[in-house]
């Protein structure tokens, strides 16, 4: 059984990269959780820190003295984005196999990366497998455990899945990914999310692999994801969001040149999907005004619906909007790029 703590200076078999950026009231439990991991083959971690200004980085060499034989530490200038900060770690990494935590999330089960090297080891064939996962709500610190099979997601495996990703149907999260290098470096256009600053670094990798292999699940939960703070993942300020999806649309469109005989490039379906966004902020924020404006903006588009209409008149809004929160308490948000491209 390798342990973490041992010094090794022979290959590792799985590359761990951990992207941050200003998250040190959390990357110490990032880094506890996965040299906890009980394997039998070693493994490092690559640390990509995207110029952070708090403690991250103090942290970050403090494990690296502690651990210089498993941690490595890939500190940038100046602020590049996840998705290159992402790319230029994997590019770094020595391991067969690739797994990912950003530096605000933790694996609680220390057998995390055993049952997916196990898995892909002997499926030759596959070349991305996920698990479930469970969600910790920071602020009412509630975890949801097996949050895939208590809300009784859809489970997407095998080949010819790309439009399943495409569509954001493939509850696929970062933190529960393992994924063969090989395919990355064949594949995935690295330069590319340098060079137009994509925002998100996950949805179009396995996207990208699930065109050149099967992808498998293992119905066991492997991560705890946070959510309820404002992140990548979780923007609260309007103009943000509009900032995120242009380059976004560009990453859209990006993908539908890539493979025009596999995704349909429909800019109609994805302006309802951002309004759609916008609108369920507005909502959240309960600014009727806003909510409006993108409700407006939908009808344009072509769309019409009971949020739509609520957003018409401010007394009807206010009375939705508080039934929003109350479901809120009592449920929990999607993950990131949920139902995608669902919007009518």
């Amino acid at each position: 059984m390798f342990n973490a703590t041992e010094s090794i200076f022979i290959k590792p078999l799985v590359s761990v990269i951990v992207t941050s950026f200003k998250q040190s009231e959390t990357i110490i439990q990032t880094l506890e959780s996965i040299l906890s991991q009980k394997c039998d083959f070693p493994f490092e971690i690559i640390i990509g820190d995207d110029c952070s200004t708090d403690r991250t980085r103090d942290i970050c060499i403090d494990y690296q003295k502690r651990f210089p034989e498993i941690v490595r530490l890939l500190f940038h200038q100046e602020n590049i984005g996840v998705a290159a900060n992402f790319a230029l770690s994997i590019q770094q990494a020595k391991g067969k196999y690739m797994a990912v935590c950003a530096a605000d999330d933790f694996w609680h089960n220390p057998t995390k990366l055993q049952l997916q090297v196990d898995y892909l080891d002997k499926k030759q064939d596959y070349g991305l497998v996920y698990t479930d996962y469970n969600k910790l709500n920071v602020i009412t610190n509630k975890t949801i455990k097996n949050y895939l099979e208590k809300s009784n997601k859809k489970i997407f495996e095998g080949s010819g899945l790309i439009n399943n990703f495409f569509k954001g149907e493939v509850p696929a999260l970062t933190l529960t990914v393992m994924f063969r290098k090989i395919l990355f470096d064949k594949y995935v256009p690295a330069e590319d999310y340098v060079k137009y600053h994509f925002p998100s670094e996950d949805w179009i990798t396995w996207l990208i692999i699930s065109k050149y292999s099967k992808i498998g699940y293992l119905h066991v939960s492997t991560a705890t994801y946070r959510y309820g703070h404002e992140s990548l993942s979780n923007i609260l300020q309007y103009e943000q969001i509009e900032k995120r999806y242009e380059k976004e649309h560009f990453m859209y469109k990006y993908l539908c040149d890539m493979f025009p005989d596999d995704l349909f490039y429909n800019e109609l379906v994805y302006d309802r999907y951002v309004n759609n966004i916008l609108l369920n902020l507005a909502y959240k924020k309960s600014d009727f005004n806003s909510a409006t404006k993108y409700a407006n903006q939908l009808k344009e588009l072509g769309s019409d619906n009971f949020r739509i209409k609520m957003a018409q008149n401010l007394a009807f809004f206010h009375i939705f909007s508080f039934l929003k929160r109350i479901k809120r308490k009592l449920t929990t948000y999607q993950p990131y790029f949920a139902n995608k491209m669902s919007y009518k």
